[in-house]
């Protein structure tokens, strides 16, 4: 893997974020292929961390298979077993109840933001990422 380098500022603002000691939810913006996910793993080194990824958009991707790969990844990460579910609240309720243990870093990657969650203001928009 490449060095990781110019990102100290938004780094530094991830790590301001987190010293609130209260739940925080980040989004982190941007073009295609600007290294959104590799700041936050970054940021996430040495801490616990979970990470999930939508599947791509094809033919064969449905809701149900997108549910299915993230209880896959769910149970790949934790001590949870793989489960299916055709509901996201229940798949959610069980990444809640795992984030409930203690501190983590919850990566959703790919995935896109509800827009009534933004307009409201329930979101905090840390920074947007541009190329260095």
């Amino acid at each position: 893997m490449s060095p990781f380098i110019g990102r100290a500022g938004e780094l530094a603002e991830l790590a301001r974020l987190r010293e609130a000691r209260q739940a925080q939810l980040v989004i982190v913006e941007g073009r295609r292929r600007i290294g959104k996910s590799r700041l936050v793993g970054e940021f996430a080194r040495g801490r616990r961390f979970l990470q999930f990824a939508g599947l791509a958009r094809a033919p064969q991707t449905t809701a149900q298979t997108q549910r299915d790969e993230f209880a896959r990844m769910l149970a790949s990460q934790t001590d949870l077993p793989k489960v299916s579910s055709d509901d996201w609240g229940a798949l959610f309720q069980l990444l809640c109840r795992e984030v409930s243990r203690g501190a983590v870093i919850v990566l959703l990657d790919e995935i896109s933001p509800c827009p009534s969650a933004i307009d409201s203001g329930r979101t905090r928009r840390a920074f947007p990422l541009t190329r260095n």
